[in-house]
């Protein structure tokens, strides 16, 4: 059985030149294939009922309200318009800087995609 060493030097050895590297990084891929399929591992395959929501896709920033609105939204760490979907006014106006005008602009801009928000009772 060689050692350690001695495998080490023969694959130095081996890879000096770039033609050799490609060789080699070509044997490596297909142990590697090798290894992967003795382990029995198989990539998750996309089930049929998983639903990609397309408002995923979509940023707050697209959305047409005021600058004040998408600052308040994006510094608790909401970025797209699907997050939206599990808020309620209440929580909204829980937001430093979220106000009567702000809420009902961002109700306003959801609904244009479908969103409906709880009832919200906007302060006097």
């Amino acid at each position: 059985m060689r050692t350690f060493e001695e495998i080490k030097g023969a694959i130095k050895s081996s890879i000096s030149s770039e033609a050799n590297m490609k060789i080699n990084n070509e044997l490596l891929l297909d142990i590697r294939e090798v290894l992967i399929y003795m382990s029995g591992y198989e990539p998750k395959k996309e089930a049929e009922d998983d639903v990609v929501d397309p408002l995923d896709s979509v940023s707050v920033y697209s959305l047409p309200i005021s600058t004040r609105a998408k600052s308040g939204l994006t510094n608790y760490k909401i970025f797209k318009v699907s997050q939206l979907r599990y808020l309620t006014g209440l929580d909204i106006s829980k937001m430093r800087n979220m106000g009567d005008k702000t809420i009902k602009e961002i109700v306003d801009a959801l609904k244009e995609y479908g969103i409906d928000m709880p009832e919200y009772t906007f302060r006097k």
